[in-house]
């Protein structure tokens, strides 16, 4: 039974406080952790795939997508960043490996006891309540763990809140209600208990109105999806209580949406239709779209679409939203296609396939695969993080694993689950200490200790597994503090691990573009202009349309006499920067006055 109490607690852990990327690094490490324990006994129990035709596609495609992440990194720009993850989300080989064990994990172990579901289903209705109940509280501004104020955007009247959960973002949290949601739908209708009907219809409604509540479009699209996939497949029987049940909450809904506490929301629906299309998403899709078309066999490699797509963004969509950092293709299949190529985008593809073909099995499984589409719909509108990706191929492999086996099992080898299993483990505990020392150094830097921070940092920096690192947040955060320190030798010893921490970012950093425009402000505190032009233009080589290392490097020529090159990349910095920023219109007015 370990599989869903490891997806629960992925679900519902985040250490604020105590840990430094708190809704991230415990999720991998307890999934690294966790999943060792089930597969070190797995020797047998995964041959039970192989006796029907399903559970041999899954295999096979398991397979397959292990073999789409190995090539992806061997093409990557930057192997260490597949290997480990980016900052932001975790997500390189170790981790997908990880995902990938779990879901296998899990279909071998329902497909030995498909009786199993009942307990599983009701783990996963006790998570998605006490989740959803966070989100709700957070709505409410009633949360014990993390200020409001940062998920609270905009003021006055119209400021609307994105209760994030337990998951960093409301999407992302919004895409595991919806899991929720289904998993209580399917309870409800496999129910053999009183209170697992309760415990179903409980999930039901409060995942609803916590997917309401954050504000997420395409989970409210995925929602409706959803339950007219389920009707379809179930059939349901009208009944008198149904209709009096919808309208309690219909009238309850209308109430509190015209409410004093419903004023967030109505400022929500105000905020969707000026944004009908999406903010820059459309642009985004195009362009990665064309990215992933230049590359489409092969893809860019794990994790390093940030840098990999700055040299392939329009002018249009830089002029349009030039202080957008485009983290991802904010979309399941583009973010495959850009990592993988074609065929991680198709393995991806064999996957919602394979599973949505079980929804006539059984009421369960057709409950599930609503739930699944449900999913498929909310991430065309973001990419796959750890969490969300997780409860994509667990409800997959569950959907296989609800399969009949029709046949005795074939014995599998169980040696390469070994090495699996010792380098998961190492990875899990490099990454949670290392994130502890990270969060200590965060404290100590905000204190204005330098020195400790410095000292900390070093062993954050010792323990981090191969491809992390943090060095671009720390020579900006130890900048900071050296501003606060009055102890002159402090002060130095910090602006030089800074700088050692600058220099190093701009190589290794999952936003090399932005490391690189970091570096030339060290550089600068040096007076040292050729490093500080060598990294403004390694910068713009990185991302030629980001308006901001030409509008930089423009005044820094000009500081140096070079009044035409000044003027000249001013004037691209006018055009790029879209007429957002003022001040970048005033330093080509100042350039020209002075040719």
């Amino acid at each position: 039974m370990l599989p869903p109490i490891i997806a629960l607690l992925i679900s519902l852990v985040i250490l604020p406080g105590w840990s430094f990327a708190y809704d991230v690094t415990p999720k991998v490490a307890i999934l690294c952790l966790g999943v060792c324990l089930p597969l070190a006994g797995a020797r047998h129990g995964l041959s039970i795939l192989t006796t029907h035709s399903r559970g041999r596609w899954l295999l096979r495609l398991l397979g397959v997508q292990a073999l789409s992440l190995v090539l992806a990194v061997l093409v990557s720009s930057n192997l260490a960043l597949s290997i480990g993850g980016s900052n932001w989300r975790r997500y390189g080989l170790a981790t997908q490996i990880a995902v990938m064990l779990l879901a296998l994990l899990s279909a071998a172990s329902l497909a030995r006891d498909p009786a199993r579901i009942h307990t599983w289903l009701a783990i996963f209705c006790g998570g998605g309540c006490a989740a959803a109940a966070y989100g709700v509280l957070q709505f409410f501004g009633l949360d014990p763990l993390l200020s409001s104020a940062a998920y609270r955007v905009g003021e006055g009247e119209w400021a609307i809140v994105r209760p994030p959960g337990t998951f960093g973002h409301a999407g992302y949290a919004a895409t595991f209600y919806l899991h929720a949601v289904f998993s209580g739908a399917a309870l409800v209708a496999i129910h053999k208990q009183a209170w697992e009907r309760w415990l179903g219809f409980a999930t039901v409604v409060l995942g609803s109105i916590a997917i309401l509540l954050s504000g997420t479009r395409g989970a409210m699209a995925g929602w409706v999806v959803g339950m007219a996939v389920l009707v379809y497949f179930l059939r349901p029987q009208p009944r008198r209580w149904h209709a009096v049940a919808s309208a309690i909450l219909l009238t309850a809904g209308i109430v509190f949406y015209l409410s004093l506490p419903g004023q967030a929301l109505r400022a929500r629906i105000r905020w969707a239709k000026e944004d009908a299309a999406g903010g820059a998403r459309p642009m985004l899709w195009r362009d990665a779209a064309k990215m992933g078309a230049a590359r489409w066999a092969t893809g860019y490699g794990l994790e390093v679409f940030p840098s990999a797509f700055a040299a392939h963004q329009s002018e249009e969509l830089a002029r349009s939203f030039p202080d957008f950092y485009h983290e991802s293709p904010h979309n399941m299949f583009l973010d495959a296609w850009t990592s993988q190529g074609a065929l991680g985008m198709g393995v991806l593809l064999g996957f919602c396939i394979l599973a949505l073909s079980t929804a006539r099995s059984s009421h369960a499984q057709s409950a599930l695969c609503a739930g699944l589409a449900a999913a498929i719909v909310s991430q065309q509108f973001l990419s796959f993080t750890m969490p969300t990706a997780l409860w994509f191929f667990l409800t997959a492999a569950i959907l296989v694993g609800l399969e009949n086996p029709r046949a005795a099992p074939r014995p599998l080898s169980h040696a390469p689950l070994v090495p699996i299993c010792l380098m998961l483990g190492a990875y899990g505990v490099q990454l949670f200490v290392s994130d502890r020392l990270l969060r200590t150094t965060q404290v100590l830097l905000e204190a204005g200790d330098v020195t400790s921070a410095a000292a900390v940092y070093e062993r954050a920096r010792w323990w981090q597994p191969y491809g992390a690192n943090a060095d671009l947040w720390y020579s900006r955060a130890m900048l900071n503090a050296t501003k606060v320190n009055r102890s002159a030798a402090d002060v130095a010893r910090g602006l030089q691990s800074a700088g050692h921490a600058a220099t190093r970012a701009a190589g290794n950093s999952d936003d090399r573009q932005n490391a690189a425009y970091n570096l030339s402000a060290f550089c600068a505190l040096r007076n040292d202009f050729p490093c500080v032009e060598r990294s403004l233009r390694d910068a713009i080589a990185i991302a030629p349309n980001w308006y901001k290392p030409h509008w930089t490097l423009a005044r820094a020529l000009a500081l140096a006499g070079r009044h035409a090159e000044a003027a000249a990349e001013a004037e691209l910095a006018v055009r790029l920067d879209g007429g957002i920023h003022t001040e970048v219109q005033e330093t080509l007015t100042a350039i020209r006055a002075k040719k």
